[in-house]
């Protein structure tokens, strides 16, 4: 008797980037370039210094444009432009090969960093960057005792749990 298999279930297809192009100064960064990722995937990006890695990433964040002709679809939108706040907000995240902290920064301001960021200066809200910061914490543990530290004020296994 054969045995039975469950059935493969397709993911949807959260971003669908089609022949990705990127000159900076007529050198090639990228080359028709296809890439693809299913909802709920974790895709790691290896590869050679100079194979443009760091490039397709930056461009399906919104750091870069790539060159027009471009095909970027987020979750089945089309779209002709992506800024990091679109990105984020579809929910793209990046964690880069080189993380950096910001020593003279508390644990809970590192984490909530982007939260941070904008168009515009405005006041920062520390109720908010503390409560991102307590939410991230709690799904990794219920260790949140060390949000007000400041990074270089921790041992190097908290450094190691931070990041």
């Amino acid at each position: 008797m054969a045995a039975e298999t469950a059935p493969v279930m397709a993911l949807q297809e959260a971003l669908r980037f089609s022949g990705i192009r990127k000159v900076f100064g007529g050198v090639k960064a990228l080359d028709d370039v296809d890439f693809a990722v299913g909802a709920g995937e974790v895709h790691c990006l290896a590869g050679e210094n100079g194979s443009g890695k760091s490039t397709l990433i930056k461009i399906i964040t919104g750091v870069y444009q790539p060159e027009p002709g471009a095909g970027m679809q987020i979750f089945g939108q089309t779209y002709g432009h992506i800024s990091p706040t679109l990105a984020r907000k579809a929910g793209i995240a990046v964690i880069w090969q080189d993380l950096a902290l910001f020593a003279e920064m508390t644990v809970a301001e590192n984490i909530a960093f982007e939260t941070l960021l904008g168009n515009r200066p405005r006041a920062v809200s520390y109720t908010r960057l503390r409560k991102v910061a307590q939410d991230a914490l709690a799904r990794l543990s219920d260790d949140v005792h060390t949000l007000s530290a400041k990074v270089d004020q921790l041992s190097r296994k908290q450094l190691n749990e931070l990041l």
